[in-house]
């Protein structure tokens, strides 16, 4: 069927060399538009008062799209509470309200630390749910964000702007599959972390040899983020 297109486009020379090489001609290297996609949501992403108000000017891991297994290592290396890194963001895949609690639940743990549903600002919880944040008023957000430690979002479409405020990200997929959109963190020039399943994705390649992205094959390679924390 090749031979009957007017004009080919694809996304690297490897690939328009392999066209070539059986006679193809009419073909042009157009590049990944994937990667204009992202740069134009980056240039178009809207302020989120209330997570600058929960960064609270301090270094920020957001790990999105994740699954169980990257949870696991998350919760694993949160329980370690690295005195370089104290805010985190989780995105998970499967925001029903069952995978949620018990999240939520298994967070509160890993920091050691028991939350109220309800708690008073006197007693501030170190776990929130973005959709709870959502319904306090000014007053309890502004007193109680900047404290927390983790911020578990149940809500959709909300990732690719929330990269901004990183200066870590974990992108979540990567020890099943295949890892999940890696470009829309990328786009923001931070350090990025995935699972060991990534050799189908050309851009993650090619960010692991540049050194920007680094993979995971269990949780104790996670210590490879304090690696990156102190060299920058």
């Amino acid at each position: 069927m090749l031979p009957y297109y007017r004009h080919i486009f694809v996304q690297n020379p490897e690939s328009a060399q392999l066209l070539r090489q059986i006679g193809i001609e009419h073909v042009s290297v157009s590049g990944d538009t994937r990667f204009d996609r992202v740069a134009s949501i980056a240039d178009q992403a809207p302020d989120l008062p209330l997570i600058a108000l929960f960064r609270n000017a301090q270094p920020l891991l957001i790990a999105g799209s994740t699954w169980r297994p990257d949870e696991a290592i998350l919760l694993r290396y949160i329980a370690q509470q690295p005195a370089e890194l104290s805010k985190f963001i989780i995105v998970p895949h499967e925001i029903g309200e069952a995978h949620i609690a018990a999240l939520c639940q298994q967070l509160n743990l890993a920091l050691g630390g028991v939350q109220t549903p309800k708690p008073e600002i006197t007693d501030l919880p170190r776990v929130l749910r973005y959709s709870e944040i959502l319904l306090e008023d000014t007053a309890w957000q502004a007193a109680v964000l900047p404290k927390a430690q983790i911020l578990v979002i149940d809500r959709i479409g909300l990732l690719a702007t929330l990269y901004r405020y990183a200066d870590y990200a974990y992108v979540g997929g990567g020890f099943g599959r295949g890892i999940h959109n890696i470009l829309e963190a990328a786009v923001w020039g931070i350090p990025i972390f995935f699972g060991s399943r990534y050799s189908q994705f050309r851009e993650a390649v090619d960010l692991v040899e540049l050194q920007t992205a680094f993979s995971l094959n269990n949780a104790d390679t996670l210590r490879a983020l304090d690696w990156a924390i102190s060299a920058r």
